[in-house]
């Protein structure tokens, strides 16, 4: 009665190991390194690559898997291949129940993450989606951490605003969406994970502001400035337009109403908020 994570070193797989480890319930992380990586050495792992279907009976072998947590490949378009493994599971194996993450503006039969819920629908096993908008963990990438040493924060998102989550909050939800009675999940099939915080990227560089004491400026770019950017960045062109599209998508407001769905009931805690969640992380751009 095993639960498989995938992604499980990305920012949101990583968090859920964490809540998973506090807890009795068995888990296995799945990973496409081998070795496996530090970060999973006190974890029981197994070697799955979402791009090699040979690997994909492995976890299946090791334990017995009853509940899985999905989180997409990085490929341009992961439905396809997340489809086939959700299909393959439910065939082969005794999957009880599927977690999804997927994004706050999913729409059922809708692109990517909405092809993937018509499928889960399908399947007739339990399943739910956990659709976060903006993650605070994005801020300790390398390219933000760069930008934030030197006193900018890039975006296309103009003056929108968003709900920004820390990734722990996302996890426990997650937690909660694989660990929770049938009856409980049953009409939450798609879980909105949002604060009641809805934020500029302004009000974001304010808050980096106050908190490391010195000016951080956004810099607010253009759809055409943004792609220019991100390739000069080193993004491949495809990916690069991902971002344009979705931080544009930001841009004119379309997050900003995503509802507030009590996670903190769900959770048992409050969610972090964004200013301490900065706080707590400052170090990163010091």
């Amino acid at each position: 009665m095993t639960i498989l994570v995938t992604g499980s070193t990305g920012k949101l797989g990583s968090a859920l190991i964490t809540l998973l480890q506090s807890t009795t319930h068995p888990f296995l992380a799945a990973t496409r390194r081998t070795p496996p990586p530090a970060s999973l050495s006190s974890v029981p792992t197994v070697h799955f690559d979402w791009r090699d279907e040979t690997t994909w009976p492995n976890p299946f072998t090791t334990a017995t898997i009853t509940k899985i947590f999905l989180l997409s490949p990085t490929v341009p378009d992961p439905a396809p291949l997340v489809n086939k493994f959700i299909t393959y599971a439910t065939t082969h194996h005794s999957v009880a129940r599927f977690v999804l993450m997927s994004s706050a503006s999913a729409q059922k039969g809708g692109p990517m993450f909405g092809q993937m819920w018509s499928h889960l629908a399908a399947t007739g096993v339990p399943y739910a989606l956990v659709g976060p908008s903006w993650v605070d963990e994005n801020f300790l990438d390398a390219r933000y951490v760069a930008e934030i040493q030197d006193g900018k924060i890039y975006s296309g998102m103009g003056e929108g605003r968003a709900p920004w989550v820390a990734a722990r909050d996302v996890a426990g939800v997650s937690l909660w969406a694989l660990t929770v009675g049938e009856e409980e999940l049953r009409g939450r099939e798609n879980v909105v994970v949002a604060t009641r915080e809805r934020i500029t990227m302004g009000e974001i560089a304010d808050t980096f502001t106050k908190v490391l004491g010195r000016v951080i400026e956004h810099v607010s770019l253009s759809k055409e400035e943004n792609m220019e950017y991100l390739l000069k960045l080193g993004y491949p062109k495809e990916a690069a337009g991902v971002v344009v599209w979705i931080e544009d998508y930001t841009g004119q407001g379309a997050v900003e109403t995503v509802p507030y769905e009590d996670i903190e009931t769900l959770i048992g805690r409050p969610m972090v908020r964004f200013e301490d969640w900065v706080a707590g992380k400052k170090a990163a751009w010091l």
